[in-house]
């Protein structure tokens, strides 16, 4: 698990977004070495990138937001942050959504959609997946502290889920995963209303 957790990480470090495109280009005697040294283990190869694909289609969240929590807690009880700090107490956090993928047709159950020129005769429906990142910001880089999923529960909600729901889903589980973790939280205008400062105030 710590081989394929680590070769998919650094992957997306070094930018590159298939797992196939991963496998080839880290099946090299220096990748394999740095990575044995990494997690000081003895390695003959890189697992397949259809053996990565089947783990992570597997493996819970929860297990992923474990690894997540016991990285950031290590880099902030190593003080190496503490420069950063606001006021020199809070580290901030920046809240902000960003679009995943979109599609043309459903793409599961949980798709989200937008209806563009609706009623025109250029109306157009767009499927799409949507995460909510809070970020760690120290100096020049943000690491992610939690991610929120924006998905709907089933097709053909009522109401779709939102950022803003996905946020008061994410101040509780930061609150529980970083209790005493002194805070100031940085977004744009959306959150600037009532129950956004509500949250905030509960989860002091």
């Amino acid at each position: 698990m710590s081989v394929i957790t680590v070769t998919r990480l650094l992957g997306l470090l070094c930018g590159i977004k298939s797992m196939r495109e991963t496998t080839e280009k880290f099946n090299t005697e220096e990748t394999i070495e740095n990575i044995a040294n990494l997690l000081e283990i003895e390695l003959e190869e890189i697992p397949h990138y259809d053996t990565i694909n089947n783990v992570f289609e597997k493996l819970e969240i929860k297990e992923l937001r474990k690894i997540q929590k016991y990285m950031v807690n290590r880099l902030i009880r190593s003080k190496m942050f503490n420069k950063y700090r606001f006021k020199d107490k809070y580290f901030e956090i920046v809240v902000d959504g960003t679009g995943m993928m979109s599609f043309k047709e459903r793409h599961c159950e949980n798709c989200l959609k937008r209806v563009y020129n609706k009623n025109e005769e250029d109306e157009k429906t767009v499927y799409y997946h949507y995460v909510l990142e809070a970020k760690l910001v120290v100096g020049d880089i943000v690491i992610s502290l939690e991610s929120e999923f924006v998905e709907n529960e089933e097709e053909n909600v009522e109401k779709q889920d939102c950022e803003l729901r996905a946020f008061y889903r994410m101040a509780k589980r930061i609150k529980k995963e970083y209790p005493k973790l002194p805070i100031i939280i940085s977004a744009d205008a959306l959150y600037c209303v009532e129950p956004v400062i509500e949250v905030c105030r509960e989860n002091i």
